[in-house]
């Protein structure tokens, strides 16, 4: 025996279809519409609290050297960097 909760769901959204697509669609169009005001920070600066260390060394950091936009690449051969034959594989 289902509960009251059970029977007024089925009730609604298979006695007035027409409805629930309605709602529906109502619901995904107001979505949408705000979807166009959301903006993503995805920024390091954001993952961090304001008042921390961390934080304010990174900022005296940029403003020091000005590392805003740089791009770091790491590298680790397989054998010492400067040996003959990593520098003939590479």
């Amino acid at each position: 025996m289902p509960s009251p909760a059970a029977e007024l769901y089925s009730d609604i959204v298979f006695g007035k279809p027409a409805l629930v697509i309605s709602v529906l669609l109502l619901l995904v169009a107001f979505f949408a519409w705000h979807a166009q005001d959301f903006r993503l920070d995805a920024s390091a600066d954001s993952l961090l609290l304001e008042n921390d260390p961390d934080l304010e060394f990174s900022r005296e950091v940029n403003n020091r050297y000005g590392l805003g936009d740089s791009v770091i690449v790491a590298y680790t051969p397989d054998g010492d960097l400067f040996d003959r034959e990593t520098l003939k594989a590479y």
